[in-house]
Order: structure tokens, then C-alpha cells, then sequence
């Protein structure tokens, strides 16, 4: 809004009072709306640009400039590392998914960002001298590479250049889909007939059972509680991210189904929750 502090500055030299540029809660407040009439587009019609246009000049300034090998903070590091052992240690599925609007050159950038620096932080650790607990951990951080090089694992998956929420929240759902598809195939790939539970765990898998959802975007994560293909799956909403907690206050009550993680411990646990069962 440099527009507005302009215009503000002028009024105030010409004498014009009550002139004034938008506060940072008003400009939170009416920067996008789901009906799509908003600030956002209200610029992006002034300036006579396209979404499209903006990911695109966003991706070639990340190309250009020091985005391109971001240096992710101790925070967010720790936010991987949570990942990287309980994918290691076994606490959840092998396979990780990342979902997001980025492209896909700074995407893969910031992963292997973030993996060599876990590679640098635990430099040093020495396997044997180290309880089963901590050589789980240990162990997680000697290959890491952004498609997760932790032995026979799966690892990271990465689905980048989804530009609004409900592209990846269908990419959430084709995620949840392919996954029960695989489990059908198993089930009925033995030679003896599957039991009742396993087709329980099937149809489970069908509403997104297993996955675990993690966004700081109330809109995306809004789009993932309304459908019923992910009725089973755990939503929680990252609030150490770019989260707007005006909006959020106001749609908490109306969204049951997510939770809010403050912290990398709360995240930590929600990871491990199946362990202590």
C-alpha cells in the first residue's frame, strides 16, 4: 500500500485532513475474501496483472536473487527435523508430502536447504555411543536430501506450483485417494481373504485416514475439512507461519475439525501420537 502513504503524505502537505494509508489490520482484513472481491484483486486489476503473472515474477526473482539458497532459520529447521526423525524412527508413514504454491526450483532449493543444515548440525554424532533413542535420531540426519534419502523409505514427495488453496487441497485429495488405491491392491493381493479389519483400514484410508495435514492457510485447510474423502485425516493449523490470527479468531469457532500447533513441540507430538497409543 506505498500508494496510500503517498497519497496520505500529499493530502497532509495540501491540508487535506483524515486522509490516511490503510493500517496493517485493515489491510489484513480485507486482503482476500472467498467470493474473490478483495483488496488483492482490486490491485491486481489497477495494475493490470494476473495471478499467473505475479507466481511467475515471484519465480524468476527466487531464480535471480538469494532465495534461490535460502539459509532457514533454527525455528524451521527444528520444524524439519521433527519430520526427518519420526519418518526415520518409524512414528509415521514413510512418505512425507509437501504442498505448496512455490515453484518448483525454489521449493527444491529451500528443502535442500534445509537438509544440508540438519546434515551440519548433527555432524559428529556417533552412531555407537548413542542410546537406541538417540541412534534413531542420529541416524536420520547421515544422507538427508529433500527426496528423503532414509534408506529403503519413501521419503519427501513434492507438489509444487499450486497457486490457490483448493488446487492443493485436490492435491491433497488425489494424495488420499492414491493411497487407498494402493491399499486395495495389497488387500487383495494375498493368498489368504482379507479380514474384516483390513477392509475397515481401506475404507479408512478412503476419508484420509493416516494423514496428518499441516497449513498455516485457514482457506486451504477450510477446503480440506469440507470434503468428505478427508473426513477421517487430522487438520492442524501451523501457527508459526505466515497465519493470520485476526482471521483466524474469527473463523475458529465455525472450523471444529482444526487445531492449532503453537509450537515445534505441540507439532512433535501430534507426530508421535500413534506411538503412545
Amino acid at each position: 500500500c506505498v500508494e496510500e502513504a503517498l497519497a496520505c503524505r500529499a493530502n497532509r502537505l495540501k491540508g487535506r485532513l483524515g486522509a490516511r494509508p490503510l493500517t496493517v489490520g485493515e489491510v489484513e482484513a480485507n486482503w482476500a475474501d472467498v467470493g474473490g472481491s478483495c483488496l488483492r484483486e482490486a490491485l491486481m486489476l489497477r495494475w493490470s496483472c494476473s495471478r499467473s503473472d505475479l507466481v511467475d515474477a515471484l519465480s524468476h526473482a527466487r531464480r535471480r536473487g538469494s532465495l534461490t539458497t535460502p539459509q532457514p532459520s533454527e525455528f524451521f529447521l527444528d520444524i524439519v527435523e521433527a519430520v526427518h526423525v519420526a519418518v526415520v524412527c518409524g512414528a509415521v508413514d514413510q512418505s512425507v508430502y509437501v504442498v505448496t504454491s512455490r515453484d518448483k526450483a525454489s521449493a527444491v532449493a529451500s528443502l535442500q536447504a534445509a537438509s544440508e543444515a540438519l546434515k551440519k548440525r548433527h555432524e559428529g554424532s556417533l552412531l555407537s555411543q548413542a542410546t537406541e533413542d538417540e541412534g534413531c535420531r542420529a541416524a536420520a540426519f547421515h544422507d538427508v536430501d529433500y527426496q528423503g534419502s532414509w534408506g529403503d523409505k519413501d521419503g519427501w514427495r513434492l507438489f509444487a506450483g499450486l497457486g490457490t488453496a483448493e488446487e492443493k487441497a485436490e492435491a491433497v485429495q488425489a494424495i488420499s485417494r492414491a493411497r487407498s488405491s494402493a491399499a486395495q491392491l495389497n488387500a487383495g493381493s494375498g493368498s489368504t481373504p482379507a479380514s474384516p479389519d483390513t477392509f475397515s483400514t481401506v475404507g479408512g484410508m478412503a476419508r484420509g485416514q493416516g494423514l496428518i495435514i499441516v497449513d498455516d492457510s485457514t482457506a486451504f485447510l477450510r477446503s480440506c475439512a469440507s470434503r468428505l474423502s478427508l473426513g477421517a485425516a487430522r487438520l492442524f493449523l501451523a501457527g508459526w507461519g505466515y497465519v493470520s490470527q485476526g482471521r483466524w479468531s474469527d473463523e475458529r469457532a465455525g472450523l471444529p475439525r482444526i487445531r492449532e500447533l503453537a509450537r515445534e513441540e505441540n507439532f512433535e507430538r501430534v507426530l508421535w501420537d500413534g506411538q503412545k497409543k
